[in-house]
């Protein structure tokens, strides 16, 4: 799995095979909650973990997959990683962090079609891949995410009302500023780079109505 702003991106399938009942059972009803802001301005040292010049991003030791919009960023940071004595440490602060609830991502492939359905069972037989676009800290940027279940799962719905199978998401979003340093003497360089990341922190399957 996934994530970027140059984009953070979740990548994989998901599994579905639906059987639509007859009998009436209450519909699911969807929650949607105002995103949580927090910000700090607390430094933190930076430590890599790894470098995937095939994404060109780089992996902290939080687990955090950092992409970069600018390539020379990247190759500025990569570089200096990838040397035995670092030329430049770097400082790891997060401007802005919201929790979004609840988002929108799609309708499932598996139900095409508005039907009265009192409920939905899924299984293991498909797979989709879904798009979605979070705004956040001015811009959008685009996800691809995934699903998957390891056991067959039945979503009530309302057989009065036409119906469909929806993806909903949380997510985890942050900015981040990388602040450069001179190893040597710890003196700021006056460099520094902003990045986004975003992290599929829930997925939900509900009915929605037409």
């Amino acid at each position: 799995m996934k994530k970027r702003t140059r984009i953070l991106m979740f990548l994989g399938m998901v599994t579905f095979s639906l059987t639509i009942w007859n009998s009436t059972v209450q519909a699911e009803e969807i929650n949607t909650t105002s995103p949580s802001i927090e910000e700090t301005t607390e430094e933190l040292p930076v430590i890599i973990k790894e470098v995937n010049f095939e994404n060109e991003s780089v992996i902290l030791d939080t687990g955090e997959e950092i992409y970069f919009d600018n390539k020379e960023e990247f190759d500025r940071i990569a570089s200096n990683q990838m040397k035995r004595t670092p030329g430049y440490t770097y400082t790891r602060t997060v401007l802005k962090h919201e929790i979004k609830k609840n988002v929108w991502v799609g309708y499932c492939p598996g139900t095409p079609n508005w039907t009265k359905a009192s409920q939905y069972t899924t299984g293991q037989s498909k797979s989709y891949s879904i798009s979605v676009g979070i705004d956040f800290d001015g811009g959008r940027t685009n996800l691809s995410s995934s699903y998957s279940w390891s056991v067959n799962t039945t979503i009530p719905a309302n057989s009065k009302s036409f119906s469909r199978l929806a993806f909903y998401a949380d997510y985890d979003c942050k900015k981040i500023r990388f602040k450069e340093y001179e190893f040597m003497t710890g003196k700021s360089t006056g460099k520094y780079f902003d990045t986004k990341f975003l992290l599929e922190t829930a997925t939900y399957l509900k009915p929605v109505y037409k």
